[in-house]
């Protein structure tokens, strides 16, 4: 089987001048392996390198999470493959690499506290709302809005209806109008 790897080499060689700092195409390079993978993979009927495949995680790597030391193991192995698959040679089968045991964590229970109504009484001051601090109150204080009730009873005295836009020809003498 003669698959072209040379795009998916020049990448890789191109990553290591710089570094491995995931630089080398535009999107980065797991966005890269999710499109030549998906070119590739019908290409490819031995099972022990569709495996390979699959153990390199060449589809969706998480090179962009991986350590530079990491970056630079996968990079080789990945040429490695290559190499093999653009001499023609079978591949050799490989064991999955051992995932490290994971503890499951058991989530902290969440106790919702009941809110304390701090509203008794509608004549109580406007600052018991929350969001209504010592910086607002004389700004409302100025509009007669005291109390909570006088929150509740306060309505606008105007509306502005931006719904109905007008060019400054359209405009007419003595009519408000939004432009």
């Amino acid at each position: 089987m003669l698959i072209d790897v040379s795009s998916l080499s020049k990448v890789l060689e191109l990553e290591q001048k710089k570094g491995f700092s995931d630089t080398a195409v535009i999107g980065g390079l797991d966005k890269f392996m999710r499109n030549w993978v998906s070119r590739t993979t019908g290409a490819i009927a031995d099972r022990n390198t569709l495996t390979r495949f699959k153990t390199l995680r060449l589809s969706n790597p998480g090179y962009r999470e991986m350590t530079v030391q990491q970056r630079q193991g996968w990079a080789k192995d990945v040429l490695t493959l290559m190499n093999e698959l653009e001499s023609g040679k079978p591949t050799k089968p490989v064991k999955p690499p051992k995932q490290p045991a994971t503890k499951k964590v058991q989530p902290v229970a969440r106790v919702k506290k009941p809110s304390p109504s701090a509203i008794k009484s509608l004549d109580e001051p406007a600052t018991v709302i929350k969001g209504l601090g010592p910086s607002l109150t004389p700004r409302f204080a100025k509009l007669g809005v005291k109390t909570v009730r006088d929150m509740l009873y306060f309505f606008p005295t105007r509306h502005v209806d931006y719904s109905q836009l007008k060019t400054v020809s359209q405009l007419a003498e003595g009519t408000e109008e939004t432009i």
